[in-house]
Parts: C-alpha cells; sequence; structure tokens
C-alpha cells in the first residue's frame, strides 16, 4: 500500500478495510484507489467516507 507524508488523510484512507491500494497520479490531489467490495451497494459508500475527511490544510505557496 502506498503510503504518503503530509496531513494523514491518505493514511487515514487506506485504513478503509476495503482500499487495497492507493496510486498518487499527476496533481495535488490526484490518486486512484483499488478496492474490493461485496456489493454495489458498499462501492457507493467509499466516496463518501472520503469526502468525509477534513479538507487538507493549505501549507505554503509551491
Amino acid at each position: 500500500m502506498t503510503r504518503v507524508a503530509g496531513d494523514g488523510s491518505i493514511d487515514r484512507l487506506t485504513e478503509i478495510p476495503e482500499v487495497l491500494e492507493s496510486r498518487h497520479v499527476v496533481g495535488d490531489d490526484c490518486w486512484i484507489f483499488k478496492v474490493a467490495v461485496p456489493d454495489v451497494g458498499r462501492l457507493e459508500e467509499i466516496p463518501g467516507s472520503m469526502n468525509a475527511l477534513p479538507p487538507r490544510s493549505s501549507g505554503p505557496p509551491r
């Protein structure tokens, strides 16, 4: 599983049991998550779990 430094949001997402893998792609907040779920209902719940996280704190300008 990919782990990143920062505010810990991605680490918290990878603690969701169905999240098998996470990959950072181009862009500050662009991620791909591989999940394994028993049904479509649970698949629809996972983005809600992700959206429930607090927003990432803004850092210094790049």
